[in-house]
């Protein structure tokens, strides 16, 4: 998924600099009804990379969601090493998907 995020970031820079272009630019070959629709896309693309790097912060949230109902599972099973071994993996990923969204920010 960080390629995505990654790519997107890039598309929305992009957007930025053509809606830049666009709008100080005065050798523009088109009318300014055209070049009002180019800018009006490239700001409505820009916010649809706001809306998905947000869900994908969603689905890190739910992912961790998922975590907390696993570790209240493993909760009934016996003490003993499988146990421990099991809520140390959860907590490991639950580490790094914290990570993830916090690098985010």
């Amino acid at each position: 998924m960080k390629k995505s995020i990654d790519f997107l970031e890039q598309l929305s820079n992009e957007n930025y600099s053509k809606i830049t272009h666009l709008r100080f630019n005065n050798n523009i070959n088109e009318s300014t009804k055209q070049i009002k629709a180019r800018i009006d896309i490239l700001n409505w693309a820009n916010e649809m990379v706001y809306f998905y790097i947000k869900k994908e912060k969603g689905f890190l949230e739910e992912f961790l969601n998922e975590i907390k109902l696993q570790k209240n599972q493993i909760s009934i099973i016996k003490e003993g090493e499988y146990k421990k071994a099991l809520l140390a993996q959860l907590d490991q990923l639950e580490k790094e998907i914290n990570d993830r969204i916090n690098s985010g920010k």
